[in-house]
């Protein structure tokens, strides 16, 4: 039998027999564990007669006969086509797919056709797939094996529609991923996209956005897992990070890290449901953009805002909260600081940014805090405030306040529990032409207290060659007056 050597579309294959040339889509369907090489089994219909030649079609049809059904690629294989496993026997199947050598296998899509079991569709190869993909339909795509470099380009998962017909993409190996890995979650309405790590592991991505159907979380034992997202632009997350989702029970399994200097967006209400979750902001900004963006029921919970990172809302009454506190007039005014969230912050490098009444279970500023306040109605309300532990370290950045007035009152802060808080902790950047009002309260600090809510005002005045200017201007318009006159 004469053998031929050629390459359609990108796939270089030894092959015994004739060829056709036509473009279709191949069927994959041995009985056993496979070899592309050197056996007859592809077909160009499903569950047809299996030939030995290969088409140009851009498209591979796997199609398992047993619970688990293992593939050894021993050829370089590039499609701009999907890749599918199809198969409606109502089985739970897992197909393994293994480059052997230096191989490698590239393609747009994993798609997944069984819609009453949860299929899984295991990569090992050595190296990798190639730039932008998606993962569609109800199935696990996982990525195995010992890749020498990351996935560069965007990952989409794309459940299907009907109820709990998750895709997910799942990272048994971190080395898969890098900040050059985007991952774009898109689920419909009772199925979610998911993206999940094994337990244990660190996974740094490069990006996160979902529409309002998708989860976030590890999948499996192996103690703290951990997500950096290392982002260089802004995002949006409009759905639930963190929680018991993957099955988890016990507290504290996740750590998700916010770096780079993008900002992510928590858009959805309860986006963040962090019950098993602790938070780091490291760089750039995590915004709570919904009430209760970001909240939870137990008292397992840290977002720690480190050097260099900044915790945000983007409009007035975004909480962080527990279910049991209540808001009054702007005030946390009841409920159990054990169910709620421990923000703690790093030193003065470490920012808060309320747009208008911004809610916070409890603050540890020991370390030191700058809070950023633009406007009248910007204002941090706290349920317990440990104050810094050195004066002057809690810091309130007014510069962006250009409408500040003179020897007004302004309430920046209110909490209902405070430990160590001394006026000399707080000190104050502000707008130029202005100085802060040493005649009111201690160096133009104030508390005061209504209830049980402690506020904290400051005033400011214009500083004295502002002064001198003013009454200046007021002495030449009375000259001018008596000139007139």
């Amino acid at each position: 039998m004469e053998k031929l050597f050629f390459a359609v579309a990108g796939l270089a294959v030894v092959l015994a027999g004739s060829a056709s040339l036509q473009a279709q889509t191949l069927y994959m369907n041995p009985a056993a564990s496979g070899n592309l090489t050197g056996t007859a089994e592809w077909a160009t219909t499903l569950n047809g007669t299996y030939s030995q030649a290969w088409t140009d079609g851009n498209n591979m049809y796997f199609d398992p006969t047993g619970a688990t059904t293992n593939y050894t690629i021993s050829a370089n294989i590039t499609t701009a086509g999907t890749i599918t496993l199809g198969n409606s026997n109502s089985t739970a199947n897992i197909v393994k797919m293994n480059a052997s050598g230096n191989n490698t296998i590239s393609f747009a899509n994993i798609t997944f056709l069984d819609l009453t079991a949860s299929d899984t569709l295991t990569y090992y190869g050595p190296t990798l797939p190639g730039g932008s993909f998606s993962v569609n339909g109800r199935g696990v795509f996982q990525l195995s094996g010992t890749p020498s470099s990351a996935i560069s380009g965007t990952i989409t998962v794309n459940s299907a529609s009907g109820a709990n017909q998750n895709a997910q993409i799942l990272f048994s190996n971190s080395v898969y991923s890098g900040t050059s890995t985007h991952i774009a979650l898109n689920g419909y309405n009772a199925s979610n996209a998911q993206l999940s790590m094994v337990g244990g592991a660190t996974l740094t991505i490069g990006s996160l956005t979902s529409n309002a159907y998708a989860q976030v979380g590890p999948s499996g034992g192996g103690g703290l897992t951990t997500l950096i997202i290392d982002q260089a632009t802004n995002t949006i997350y409009a759905s639930n990070m963190g929680g018991n989702a993957f099955g988890f029970t016990l507290a504290k399994t996740g750590l998700v890290q916010k770096q780079g200097s993008g900002n992510l967006t928590f858009s959805g209400a309860n986006a963040f449901t962090a019950q098993y979750t602790d938070f780091a902001v490291a760089g750039g900004m995590l915004i709570a953009a919904n009430t209760n963006s970001i909240t939870t029921a137990l008292d397992y919970n840290a977002i720690a805002v480190n050097a260099g990172g900044t915790l945000a809302s983007d409009a007035t009454g975004r909480t962080l909260v527990g279910n049991s506190q209540t808001l009054t007039g702007g005030n946390i005014t009841a409920g159990a600081n054990t169910n709620g969230f421990k923000v703690t912050t790093a030193g003065t490098s470490a920012i808060i940014d309320p747009t208008g009444t911004f809610a916070i279970t409890e603050l540890n500023a020991a370390n030191g805090l700058t809070i950023k306040i633009d406007s009248a109605s910007d204002k941090l309300s706290l349920f317990t405030l440990t104050g810094a532990s050195a004066a002057g370290t809690f810091q309130l950045d007014l510069t962006g306040f250009s409408t500040i007035a003179n020897a007004t009152p302004y309430t920046v802060l209110s909490w209902l529990s405070g430990t160590g808080v001394d006026l000399t902790d707080f000190s104050a950047t502000l707008p130029s032409g202005f100085v802060m009002d040493i005649g009111y309260g201690t160096n133009g600090f104030q508390t005061s207290t209504a209830g049980s809510v402690t506020s904290l005002q400051l005033q400011v005045i214009p500083e004295p060659a502002t002064w001198l200017l003013l009454a200046g201007g007021s002495v030449f318009l009375g000259l001018l007056r008596r000139r007139r006159g």
